[in-house]
């Protein structure tokens, strides 16, 4: 089974990696689940969100089990600038050369643009001017005016694209049929109970086999 890491830190946006969670929550009533979502932190301390939860991460950012890792997850804040972040964009970097998924949003993709990362692949994020700060970023005509973008293992998105930015992430990783994604994503975009019978639908099989 492989492990979908949530970088956390003081100020990480919560609800951003709401959907991401509920999606990959459904693996754990599949026979054989595929993913496991853990938490991680610079260190393994508590992180205060910003809209005041305290999460104490599963492990430490040394505790990462590269070898099983399927996809590192950058969700927004404030303080991405902060020395303290730092190897995590290192790490999001060499996951990127590796094909290993890497997702950002929000304030997460002003970080990765800061580092180059966006300048060869599609991207998004909350506007094209909230990228301009970044000094090694030049990657403006790369941008893609929708709530998230992917190319290749890249998956980024704006601060209103959380939905549809937890969808690309579970298409990058093959985590459900298309069809049964294409139904959860319907139900949440659209509130037609229909989908989501369709999807559960799919759960209910897979436990069946």
């Amino acid at each position: 089974m492989k492990t979908v890491y949530i970088y956390l830190f003081d100020t990480f946006s919560d609800w951003e990696i709401s959907y991401v969670l509920e999606l990959f929550s459904w693996q754990n009533k599949l026979p054989a689940p595929s993913f496991q979502v853990r938490t991680v932190g610079a260190e393994k301390r508590a992180y205060r969100s910003l809209c005041g939860v305290t999460v104490l991460p599963d492990c430490a950012l040394n505790e990462i089990d590269e070898c099983q890792m399927a996809a590192l997850l950058l969700p927004g804040g404030y303080r991405w600038g902060e020395a303290e972040n730092a190897p995590v964009l290192d790490l999001a970097q060499s996951c990127l050369q590796k094909g290993v998924v890497v997702g950002a949003i929000c304030g997460a993709t002003l970080a990765l643009a800061e580092r180059g990362c966006l300048n060869d692949r599609a991207h998004t994020s909350n506007m094209p001017e909230y990228l301009l700060s970044a000094k090694a970023y030049t990657g403006q005509a790369r941008y893609v005016a929708q709530k998230a973008a992917r190319d290749k293992n890249l998956v980024t998105a704006g601060a209103a694209g959380s939905l549809e930015w937890a969808k690309l992430i579970a298409q990058a990783l093959s985590a459900y049929p298309q069809e049964a994604l294409e139904n959860w994503y319907r139900y949440y975009a659209s509130a037609n109970a229909e989908y989501f019978l369709k999807f559960v639908s799919y759960i209910q099989s897979q436990a069946k086999n």
